[in-house]
């Protein structure tokens, strides 16, 4: 069983909060609001990243006026992206992205 590192897993649940509230245009007291979360809890997630339980998810994905299950998959992929392969892939495709040309591989 492949093991899971928490610490991503809150950074990916802050990035996807973050994210998805700068998308809609929405402030914490707005979210708050919309998902019965506290403002406090909202920054929480935010600054610090949780772990949060399905139910606090559930609120989240009301909250955003998303389908449920939205946040955790969001999560879970924003997870799958921090994975060291993942990492090394995106690092070697930066340059491509930045200069539009591809590395071409030598041949020994």
């Amino acid at each position: 069983m492949n093991s899971i590192d928490l610490d991503r897993i809150y950074y990916a649940c802050r990035l996807t909060v973050l994210r998805f509230r700068s998308e809609q245009k929405l402030t914490q007291e707005t979210l708050a609001e919309r998902s019965g979360l506290t403002r406090q809890y909202i920054s929480i997630l935010e600054t610090e990243g949780r772990n949060p339980q399905c139910d606090i998810l559930y609120k989240l994905d009301c909250g955003f006026e998303l389908p449920f299950g939205a946040i955790a998959a969001e999560i879970a992929k924003q997870y799958i992206q921090m994975t060291p392969r993942y990492a090394a892939v995106a690092e070697k495709n930066s340059a491509v992205w930045k200069t539009g040309k591809k590395t071409k591989k030598k041949r020994t």
